[in-house]
């Protein structure tokens, strides 16, 4: 009989499964050596006392590269429907969907769940081993509005777009 691997922290997901491609400030594996002080809002992720998880950081700190974290380990250790929430469709387009597309490229695990059939898979969506990854941004409600998720991350709440109205 096979026992499942005990569960693990996005951090020591990230840590054992996450690769930094080239052309990243550094490349190679991750290591949350880089920025310890992420570890503790990685770790909340995973923690089940918690049902909401707020952080405020500076910019270039490391959240996005954590709340990418947090992705890949839920979709890859404990599979439930993700929606990530940038403050732009131009943030999601040219930023955000480019680094999950290299994470899932770069780990072994996602890259072989990722669906690749069509239909199944589009810029705004990924379907990774049947659950789905939905990248959305604030400044639609019909984006916001259209899919559930067992977890849901909203990056940069202070910068989406004038028409936000706050729906969604």
């Amino acid at each position: 009989m096979v026992q499942a691997p005990p569960p693990r922290t996005p951090v020591e997901w990230a840590e054992a499964n996450r690769v930094l491609p080239p052309g990243s400030p550094e490349p190679g594996k991750f290591r949350y050596s880089r920025t310890p002080y992420m570890r503790p809002l990685a770790r909340a992720f995973a923690n089940p006392s918690y049902s909401r998880v707020t952080c405020v950081t500076g910019t270039q700190m490391g959240k996005s590269a954590t709340f990418f974290n947090v992705i890949g380990w839920r979709l890859d250790d404990d599979p439930a429907p993700v929606i990530y929430i940038g403050p732009t469709q131009s943030n999601i387009d040219k930023v955000v969907e480019p680094k999950i597309k290299e994470m899932i490229q770069e780990c072994e695990s996602l890259e072989r769940k990722l669906k690749k059939e069509k239909g199944e898979t589009s810029k705004h969506r990924k379907n990774i081993g049947g659950v789905s990854l939905r990248l959305a941004w604030a400044g639609s409600a019909t984006e916001l509005a259209s899919d559930s998720a067992a977890l849901t991350l909203v990056d940069e709440i202070d910068r989406p777009d004038d028409n936000a109205t706050g729906e969604g």
